[in-house]
C-alpha cells in the first residue's frame, strides 16, 4: 500500500522516523484513505519470515539479504505507517496472525467493538475457492492454504514459543547454513518492531 518510493526510502534508511512521511504515504486516494481505519497483521519474524522465505523460493532465486526480500518481509514500513496514523489522529487497529488461530474470539470481538461491526455477521466455516477462482500464480504460494481451506483449522495444540536457536538450526537443516544465517539476521533486525507493534495488538 506505501508508495514505492516512501517504502525504498524506508528500507534504505533514508526514512527512519514517522515524522518523515506524508499525512498518507500510500498509493491510496486522500478522499478513500480519510476514510479507512488501518489494520496492521503482524506475527513473530521467527515464523513470519522463514514462511515467507519459503514461499517466495517457489521459481526465484531470492536471497534473505536481497533488498526484493526485505521489503516484502520488513515490519518498519508497517510501525512507522502505525506511528505515522496514530500522530495524525487516526486510530489503527494491530492484530497478531498467530492470536486469530488461538484466540479467535478475543480478537473477532476487539476489533469488531472497534469497527462498530456485528460479531454475528463473523463465520469460522466457508467454502474453499475452485482453481479459476484462486489468485494469478505469483501469489498462490502464499493464499492456496486459505483458498483451499473450509475455515479456521488449529493444531490439537499450541506450539510453544518459538527459541531463536532452535528455528536456526531447522533453517539450516533445510536450506544450508548460508541461508539460516541471513534468515536469522533480518529475524534479529525485525524482532524490535514486532515488539513495538505487539503493545498494542487486540
Amino acid at each position: 500500500v506505501l508508495k514505492q518510493t516512501v517504502m525504498l526510502s524506508i528500507v534504505r534508511n533514508e526514512i527512519t522516523e514517522a515524522s518523515q512521511l506524508p499525512v498518507n504515504p500510500t498509493e491510496i486516494s486522500d478522499w478513500l484513505f480519510n476514510t479507512l481505519t488501518p489494520i496492521f497483521v503482524i506475527r513473530n519474524p521467527m515464523l513470519q519470515i522463514p514462511s515467507l522465505y519459503r514461499g517466495m523460493t517457489e521459481g526465484t532465486q531470492i536471497r534473505p539479504g536481497d533488498e526484493d526480500f526485505i521489503i516484502m518481509s520488513t515490519l518498519k514500513c508497517s510501525r512507522l505507517l502505525f506511528e505515522n496514523s496514530r500522530a495524525n489522529g487516526r486510530h489503527p487497529i494491530t492484530v497478531d496472525g498467530d492470536d486469530v488461530l488461538w484466540r479467535t474470539q478475543d480478537v473477532a470481538s476487539g476489533v469488531c467493538k472497534i469497527l462498530k461491526i456485528d460479531p454475528l455477521e463473523l463465520r469460522e466455516k466457508w467454502k474453499p475457492m475452485t482453481l479459476q477462482e484462486h489468485t494469478w500464480p505469483a501469489l498462490r504460494e502464499f493464499t492456496k492454504t486459505i483458498q483451499e481451506s473450509t475455515g479456521i483449522e488449529r493444531p490439537a495444540a499450541r506450539p510453544k514459543d518459538p527459541s531463536l536457536d532452535t528455528e536456526f538450526r531447522k533453517w539450516a537443516n533445510q536450506w544450508g547454513a548460508d541461508i539460516a544465517a541471513q534468515l536469522k539476521e533480518r529475524v534479529v533486525a525485525e524482532m524490535p518492531h514486532y515488539y513495538y507493534m505487539s503493545q498494542f495488538k487486540v
